[in-house]
């Protein structure tokens, strides 16, 4: 076996795209939603049917209510269906509760961050299929905008991820890159940011998160971690691995051929403004933000 444990691939063949994947599941994928997640034909109609009775006989959540909004949170839950609606009412009451996340926002205008390289999705994935989020925090010039505007741009990322169908079934992963990262950092970093993480990566959004891994961590970062322990399941704390400068740990989880070079990988670096500039000219994937409830400037294309 590979020392990044791909027992999935016999080739690792990396592929690149800037375009989202809105085509259908592949016989492989529905294959591992069997294995993965306990999928079935029949399984997926059924509890379909059922969480949609659930919906109408509780009363108590306004969402939508086609096959490919609600298969996300049952595949996000591996089709146990009291989980799912947790998670989906977990979704709505966030959508709720955070407007100062969810409304008024224009993604095209938070290019900024990938300018200053703070937030960053690689035009090609993990060798188990996953899409990839990367985050320098250290990066981040706090006098020059609030953590809100790094949510706000994560969410837009979330929301696109979930528009491809293979992402229900593969999940994410996360780096979160902690170089540079200092006491102005840390002093934004407060419970109810962390509390916000935990939300969009754990408590709310129909993806699955397989890892966080944090590199080149300071040893101020402690006190950020001791924030967000106490928020996470043992389940989701053995999912989050601390490498330091240790590569060679980071490439046990995520072969060296799936990264940049800033990781011991082998590609260039790529950064969220390259990502919405390539999917401005898919008038599909802006048609979707629109829907959702996003902000487009004047001339974007959606049909």
């Amino acid at each position: 076996m590979p020392p990044y444990g791909c027992d999935t691939c016999a080739e690792d063949v990396t592929e690149f795209s800037m375009e989202l994947d809105l085509g259908e599941l592949s016989v492989e994928l529905y294959e591992r939603a069997g294995k993965e997640l306990g999928e079935t034909a029949e399984k997926r109609a059924d509890s379909l049917v059922k969480i949609r009775s659930m919906i109408l006989e509780r009363a108590d959540l306004d969402c939508r209510m086609d096959d490919d909004f609600l298969i996300r949170f049952l595949r996000a839950r591996r089709f146990n269906l009291d989980r799912a609606y947790e998670l989906l009412r977990n979704y709505a009451n966030f959508k709720c509760s955070r407007p100062d996340i969810h409304e008024n926002v224009w993604p095209q205008r938070l290019k900024f961050l990938g300018d200053d390289d703070v937030i960053s999705v690689p035009p090609y994935k993990d060798q188990h299929g996953r899409r990839m989020i990367i985050y320098k925090i250290g990066n981040w010039n706090t006098s020059k905008y609030k953590v809100i505007e790094i949510f706000k741009a994560s969410v837009v990322v979330m929301e696109l991820g979930l528009l491809e169908k293979a992402t229900s079934v593969l999940g994410g992963v996360c780096i979160f890159d902690l170089g540079g990262v200092g006491l102005s950092h840390v002093w934004n970093i407060t419970p109810a940011v962390a509390e916000t993480v935990v939300d969009l990566l754990v408590r709310c959004f129909p993806m699955r998160i397989h890892a966080i891994h944090i590199v080149f961590q300071p040893m101020v970062c402690q006190m950020m971690f001791a924030l967000f322990k106490p928020m996470l399941d043992k389940r989701m704390q053995d999912r989050i691995f601390f490498h330091g400068s240790d590569l060679n740990s980071l490439h046990e989880h995520i072969s060296p051929k799936r990264l940049p070079k800033k990781y011991g990988g082998v590609h260039e670096e790529s950064s969220y403004r390259m990502w919405i500039d390539n999917l401005e000219k898919n008038p599909s994937v802006m048609k979707a933000l629109h829907t959702l409830g996003y902000h487009l400037e004047e001339g974007t294309l959606l049909n």
